[in-house]
């Protein structure tokens, strides 16, 4: 529940593995691949994923503002502009993310459930951010239906990783 979550990131092991999660978001963060304007392999989604599974749904959502916040403050937006739309994609990642991966072993049903919320958020969401800063509010569905192959690609691609990456991670902090 929310109020053993705020107990839980309230402690100073959790606030140092919190900040570490959000140092990891950004450092991913240089490693951005943009393809096109509106098409972009981010692998932040990563660190998120393993904030929300250590310290569930609010340390997911916390990672994933602040992450996408600090970041765009630390690199200047390499050459992309900030948008609050984005800050609000990532912080409903990492608190979808928490549900599905926080408290329990990493299987890769779950790891899909994950991976789904991250195709859903960057398909609608992020595609309709994307419309907004640069095409226009007209050409969300243009925009979205560009986005649809590499959005389905990368499904299949987070979903091998994260049930990889969630397992190592999920086995080093039962240690």
């Amino acid at each position: 529940d929310f109020k053993s979550q705020m107990k839980n990131l309230s402690s100073v092991y959790s606030m140092v593995l919190c900040a570490f999660f959000i140092a990891l978001y950004i450092v991913l963060y240089y490693c951005n691949i943009k393809i096109t304007p509106s098409i972009e392999f981010r692998p932040g989604y990563l660190a998120i994923a393993a904030a929300a599974m250590y310290g569930g749904p609010l340390m997911g959502m916390v990672v994933g503002c602040m992450g996408d916040i600090i970041s765009m403050l630390v690199t200047g937006g390499q050459g992309s502009s900030f948008f609050f739309g984005f800050t609000f994609s990532y912080a409903l990642m990492g608190l979808l993310f928490g549900l599905f991966l926080f408290g329990g072993t990493i299987t890769v049903v779950r790891a899909f459930a994950a991976a789904m919320v991250e195709f859903l958020i960057s398909l609608f969401l992020n595609s309709y951010w994307l419309a907004l800063m640069y095409y226009g509010a007209d050409k969300y569905i243009p925009t979205l239906i560009s986005r649809i192959p590499k959005c389905a690609i990368m499904l299949v691609i987070s979903t091998v990783v994260l049930t990889v990456v969630m397992k190592a991670l999920h086995s080093a902090f039962r240690r």
